[in-house]
Parts: structure tokens; C-alpha cells; sequence
């Protein structure tokens, strides 16, 4: 969960603050970091980019490893 007013990631016990924002691309076949990647995993899919791939924004922990896509 994403806490705007703390600037915080929370995923169960662990809570990291936010370092970043970034887009990411959200396809069928889930979350990637780079547009290439997620045309390329939707062309694999045999679909369509232009209908299948949305920019979304992702909230990125100060460890690195944590991220979490803000909800609409």
C-alpha cells in the first residue's frame, strides 16, 4: 500500500520510504519497466500494443527492491 502523506511503501510488516516515481507499463501479462519490454511481451502474446499497453505510476522504495503501482 502506497501512503502519500508518509511517503511510504507498505507491504505486510515491512515499510520502506519512497524514493521515486516512475512510469512502468502495465500489460496482461503484468508490470514492466521499460515500453520496449512491455510491446515486445504483448507482441509475444499476439496482441495488440496500441490497445494493451497503459502507463501507469509506480511508487519506488529507497531499498530498490520494493515498488508499487499507485491505484487509480
Amino acid at each position: 500500500m502506497i501512503n502519500v502523506v508518509d511517503r511510504t511503501i507498505s507491504l505486510g510488516d515491512k515499510v520502506v520510504p519512497i524514493q521515486a516515481w516512475q512510469v512502468w507499463w502495465r500489460t496482461p501479462f503484468g508490470l514492466h519497466r521499460g515500453l520496449g519490454d512491455a510491446v515486445a511481451a504483448v507482441k509475444e502474446g499476439e496482441m495488440d500494443p496500441r490497445h494493451t499497453v497503459v502507463p501507469v505510476a509506480v511508487a519506488v522504495g529507497a531499498d530498490g527492491a520494493t515498488y508499487e503501482e499507485m491505484p487509480r
